[in-house]
């Protein structure tokens, strides 16, 4: 009869026990599979990050290599303040899209103001260029003030 007990208990327990791994199986399951789409989100998001830092770095070298374009059109072999004024004015407005490698599908505006001091013979130019790469989700811009006087 002990024995026929132990049995009893035996069976009990099984019959308790049964099907205990299927819910931890699928809590597991579920669990890996949350961790796995929350992974995939931020690779994700840092891969976008990444190439929008790239593009920023590409629209600030932009707008550098437009105001130095300004700059040399502005002043070079000038000597007089009236020709040096009317070429703030002439670049003015200019577009320039860039075609060298790592500045491709990038573009710089610039514009000039000039003003003169009362009483001063100096000329006093304020260029901005706005530098922009990309294109739609995927853009950067950035800007860049020089200011000189002749």
């Amino acid at each position: 009869m002990c024995r026929d007990h132990r049995l009893n208990i035996s069976l009990r327990r099984r019959n308790t026990q049964r099907g205990f791994l299927i819910p931890l199986a699928a809590i597991i399951l579920v669990g890996l599979a949350v961790m796995a789409v929350g992974i995939h989100s931020l690779s994700r998001q840092t891969s976008t990050s990444t190439v929008t830092q790239g593009l920023s770095v590409q629209a600030f070298f932009a707008a550098e290599s437009g105001g130095q374009y300004a700059l040399n059109r502005l002043l070079f072999d000038v000597t007089d303040n009236a020709v040096s004024d009317a070429n703030c004015v002439a670049i003015s407005g200019t577009t320039i899209n860039f075609s060298v490698p790592g500045l491709r599908a990038c573009q710089a505006v610039i514009s000039c103001q000039v003003s003169v001091a009362v009483g001063s013979t100096l000329s006093f130019y304020l260029i901005e260029s706005r530098g922009s790469c990309g294109a739609a989700s995927l853009f950067a811009e950035r800007s860049v003030e020089i200011s000189a006087y002749l």
